[in-house]
């Protein structure tokens, strides 16, 4: 299991769901820890809807996280 910063890109399809709606454990395996916004940081964020720019703090298989940033349209942070 890794541990990753995922940024949401602007052609994501998960903008404007929330995170739970986005079910992304179900699909992918890959489960949102936190949310981070700017300087906020949302701790289990499942009703938090996602808007470009967000960082989604994620744990999953490194194939499962792969997965989930070419389908999703979603980038590793650089931070």
């Amino acid at each position: 299991k890794y541990i990753t910063e995922l940024r949401v890109m602007p052609d994501s399809s998960l903008i404007g769901q929330s995170v739970g709606d986005a079910k992304l454990g179900e699909q992918y395996g890959v489960f949102v820890l936190e949310l981070l916004r700017g300087d906020t940081k949302v701790w289990g964020p499942r009703a938090q809807k996602i808007e470009q720019d967000d960082v989604l703090l994620a744990r999953g298989d490194w194939t499962k996280l792969e997965q989930v940033l070419k389908q999703a349209g979603l980038g590793v942070s650089p931070t």
